[in-house]
């Protein structure tokens, strides 16, 4: 299907264009761009403060409606998210060596239990987190003592899959 731009009298296909709701804007994505981009640049940090005041404000909805969404989306996808789970397991057991000791063994299961410890007493969530990740873009770890730590659950997940040698 195809549509003319209001700006560059364009005939386009409509993928050139922008979609809100079930509506195509007027204008194709290029002559949009040209018109945002130097409003965008000169106020940026107003932007930014505007943003950051709404997500403050905000912030129970835009939470309360992402977590709705995973839960739907785990809810429909079971199969992707056992797939990524069993994924992870593996991944995990692939990187436990088999040198550990009892003792290593002891010890991490006691931090897994720190971490339930601290979610229960605490009333936030606290996570096992690998310093140096399992698995991640330009390093890979191992799941061993050492390499364990209980940190705040919102920490740990914006961190993602990333290694931050400041955490050494």
């Amino acid at each position: 299907m195809k549509k003319n731009c209001t700006k560059c009298k364009q005939m386009l296909d409509i993928s050139n264009f922008w979609k809100r709701g079930k509506y195509y804007k007027s204008r194709c994505k290029k002559c949009t761009t040209e018109d945002v981009t130097p409003y965008i640049l000169a106020n940026k940090n107003y932007i930014a403060n505007r943003w950051k005041a709404y997500k403050e404000k905000h912030k129970d909805t835009i939470l309360k409606n992402n977590r709705e969404y995973q839960n739907t989306y785990r809810k429909e996808n079971k199969y992707k998210v056992n797939a990524l789970n069993r994924l992870r397991k593996y991944q995990k057991m692939q990187r436990t060596p088999f040198w550990l000791t009892l003792d290593d063994k002891w010890f991490m299961e006691e931090v897994y239990h720190l971490a339930q410890l601290r979610t229960k007493m605490l009333g936030f969530e606290w996570h096992v987190d690998h310093i140096i990740p399992i698995k991640a873009k330009n390093v890979s770890g191992l799941h061993v003592p050492n390499n364990l730590r209980v940190i705040p659950a919102k920490e740990n997940l914006s961190k993602h899959n990333k290694f931050i040698e400041s955490e050494l």
